[in-house]
């Protein structure tokens, strides 16, 4: 009876040995290791645009505790990356696996390499590729608005002289440092403006510049061409027509014109016959403006207003210097200066000052002329829509250079 239970241990004994034995670290394996998405589809290769590479291994036969060592290299360079070691804790099991790098992997051939316990040699292997990327205009066109999203309206390919002009695009593939420069061309292909955009690194996304013209522009085909980050040569151009201003000046120069003289305010202007004046003597000043460009509730806007104000005491240069701060102080919405100089009109020194900015959701031109009299300054302010700022600067013009003062 002893010897039989002798015998029924030393079975078990073996029994338990041999169990051990085939599962042990010599039998244990890596059946395979593949490259995938952030959701565990299979991929072959990633771009540059990826920061963080993704695999599987796939281990059998292991015993709890065995080491699988996981190595990453840079092929191209010869160079091995980063590695860690796993503990197996099934006798199968897949093991995921990451790579993230806080910029950008280089473009070139990788590979990912799995080793059981203290073997050489790899178990399993995959070699992958990294593609280099880069931002691209996928299209681009002149346009007649942005709306509050950033994305363009109407295509056009002929602009007005005057007012703002719209170029929109989009860009696909950003980088996150990726920059955009959008460089305005006259007909003669010299630069008049230049816009830098930041794309904020969305990959795929419109971008717009706007180019705000002071005075109208002579016509003739002019462009817009696109350039990204600092390459010289541009990713895409835009070419459009500005109408002839020649005409519409001609039909300016030629219309009906009415003199107003103010005795109180000393000075004369000629306004269209068309527009309505609005005398106001005893505050030495007149309003005119154009009946079919009234808005309801801003009276300031698409007008011309004339004032005088006694006893500055300042030069011209003084004046505008002035002028142009008091009008930053005013913290007007969207406030942006177009222009400042000082030029001789009919004799005399003349300041003009330009600029943008917005009220009620709308968008605004100002002009200012500022023509000093002795210790006296006189002051024609011309506010103008987007909308009719072109049909309305160059009436403004005749009316600058028909004012004199008495």
């Amino acid at each position: 009876m002893k010897h039989i239970k002798k015998t029924i241990c030393l079975l078990a004994a073996i029994i338990i040995a041999f169990s051990a034995a085939s599962c042990s670290d010599t039998d244990a394996k890596a059946d395979s290791v593949v490259m995938t998405d952030s959701s565990g589809v299979i991929v072959r290769e990633y771009t540059t645009n990826n920061q963080t590479f993704y695999a599987q291994g796939k281990i059998s036969n292991a015993l709890e505790g065995t080491k699988i060592r996981f190595v990453w290299s840079y092929t191209t360079d010869d160079q091995m990356i980063d590695q860690f070691e796993y503990s197996a804790k099934q006798s199968s099991e897949v093991i995921p696996a990451t790579l993230t790098t806080n910029g950008d992997f280089p473009a070139g051939d990788y590979k990912l390499e799995l080793f059981v316990g203290n073997r050489k040699k790899p178990d399993a292997s995959v070699s992958f590729e990294v593609k280099q990327i880069s931002s691209y205009i996928a299209f681009a066109l002149l346009t007649d608005s942005i709306d509050e999203n950033g994305k363009p309206g109407r295509e056009i390919d002929t602009v007005e002289p005057t007012g703002k002009w719209f170029a929109s695009a989009y860009i696909v593939d950003t980088q996150p440092n990726t920059i955009v420069h959008f460089v305005w061309l006259d007909s003669n292909g010299e630069k008049i403006d230049e816009n830098t955009v930041d794309p904020d690194g969305k990959s795929y996304s419109y971008i717009f510049a706007v180019h705000s013209l002071s005075s109208a522009a002579p016509g003739g085909t002019y462009s817009v061409e696109i350039y990204i980050d600092d390459r010289t040569t541009p990713e895409t151009t835009v070419s459009f027509e500005v109408e002839d201003v020649d005409h519409k000046r001609n039909e300016a120069e030629n219309a009906d014109y009415s003199v107003y003289v103010q005795t109180k305010g000393g000075f004369m202007i000629n306004y269209p016959t068309a527009w309505t004046c609005l005398p106001f003597p005893d505050s030495l000043s007149a309003m005119f403006y154009p009946k079919e460009y009234v808005i309801d509730g801003e009276d300031e806007f698409n007008s011309v207003y004339v004032y005088k104000i006694d006893d500055l005491g300042f030069t011209t240069q003084e004046a505008l210097d002035g002028w142009i701060l008091a009008t930053e102080n005013e913290n007007r919405e969207n406030y942006e200066p177009l222009q400042s100089s000082i030029e001789q009109v009919n004799g005399s020194d003349m300041a003009l000052f330009t600029y943008a900015w917005s009220r009620n959701g709308y968008d605004l031109v100002t002009s200012d002329f500022l023509i000093v009299d002795g210790e006296d300054l006189y002051v024609i302010s011309s506010v103008a829509t987007d909308e009719v700022l072109e049909d309305m600067y160059l009436y403004v013009e005749q009316m600058v250079l028909s004012f004199e003062i008495l």
